[in-house]
């Protein structure tokens, strides 16, 4: 049992090795959460403007066989 600890330098001395890789996966997972997140947030915020445009232009459009007349 000894000889197994002691040819890879002993399991303790991974353990510093082992919580920054759990760490940065942890903060690479959440960044892409995030990123995500923040994309569609955006996409619903153009949504709302489009809309907004095409009222608008769907307002002036309707409006100009009437001031023909």
């Amino acid at each position: 049992m000894d000889k197994i600890m002691s040819v890879g330098g002993g399991i303790k001395d991974y353990g510093p090795l082992v919580v920054s890789i759990v760490t940065i996966w942890a903060m690479w997972w959440l960044g892409s959460r995030q990123n995500r997140i923040a994309k569609e947030q955006l996409k619903h915020q153009l949504y709302k403007h489009r809309m907004d445009v095409y009222d608008s232009l769907r307002g002036i459009l309707l409006a100009l066989p009437q001031k023909r007349q």
